[in-house]
């Protein structure tokens, strides 16, 4: 059993690691989580156990599971089976303390010190934001990239034209879903506000800088990452799909 998850984890690392976008294309879920751990890698390398994942939101917690690997136990939080949103920041602050206080209750691998990098939905971020202060306030290095594409599970415009569109339409046919998000909210700028760092990227490069220099900061770090607005998929998360999935073979029986 250990064997073939290790297998399927390996093979789902690798379609990620083969994932990128067309020139002039919005970067995805996979193309950002490859270039996000290159990078930090190289900072850190995974054997050393110095980094703690943190990760809430639809795909972003889904994704991020199988892009990000850890060689050591206590190393990756998430909402879970349950998928309780809100919970990412708070698990971020808990294992900064947990690992990194003066009476932190010691660590996983041989690094002593560790990092907390989290990966936020925009739609996940929103619901504890304000921590941000929390972190500021008390010089918390935590390194938080926001995948942003404008909605939950995924974003419904491509450009900032087709948004307001949409927005003056109103509700209903044509106009933004319930499921919408602002059109590339500047995220970032809370941590600005509370004294933190923000960056906003577009691009593989841009993404790999502010990794580098979110990963080197002392004051929390907000990477406001704009993806592919997914538009043309359809809103479905996966214990649904699953329930379909029983209930066609119920059926069948």
């Amino acid at each position: 059993m250990r064997t073939a998850i290790k297998r399927r984890n390996e093979a789902k690392a690798a379609s990620a690691a083969a994932t990128a976008p067309a020139p002039g294309k919005p970067l995805s879920y996979q193309h950002a989580f490859h270039i996000i751990n290159t990078a930090l890698h190289n900072l850190s390398p995974v054997d050393r156990g110095g980094i703690v994942y943190v990760s809430e939101g639809a795909n972003t917690m889904d994704i991020s599971r199988s892009a990000f690997p850890v060689s050591h136990p206590r190393l990756r939080l998430d909402a879970g089976t349950h998928a309780t949103m809100g919970v990412g920041l708070g698990y971020a602050v808990a294992a900064h303390e947990a690992y990194n206080a003066p009476e932190g209750e010691g660590s996983a691998g041989p690094a002593g010190r560790k990092k907390v990098v989290a990966f936020e939905g925009d739609s996940a971020f929103g619901f504890s934001a304000m921590e941000l202060e929390t972190m500021a306030r008390h010089r918390m290095d935590i390194l938080i990239f926001v995948m942003n594409n404008g909605g939950v599970y995924h974003g419904d415009s491509d450009s900032a034209d087709e948004w307001l569109a949409r927005q003056a339409k109103g509700a209903g046919a044509g106009g933004l879903r319930s499921t919408s998000l602002g059109w590339e909210v500047a995220y970032e700028k809370i941590a600005e506000a509370c004294g933190g760092l923000g960056f906003v990227v577009r691009t593989p490069e841009e993404l790999e800088r502010a990794t580098v220099q979110g990963f080197k900061a002392d004051v929390p770090v907000v990477v406001n990452v704009m993806i592919e607005s997914g538009k043309a998929g359809k809103l479905e998360f996966g214990w649904q799909a699953s329930a379909k999935k029983g209930a066609k073979k119920q059926a069948k029986l």
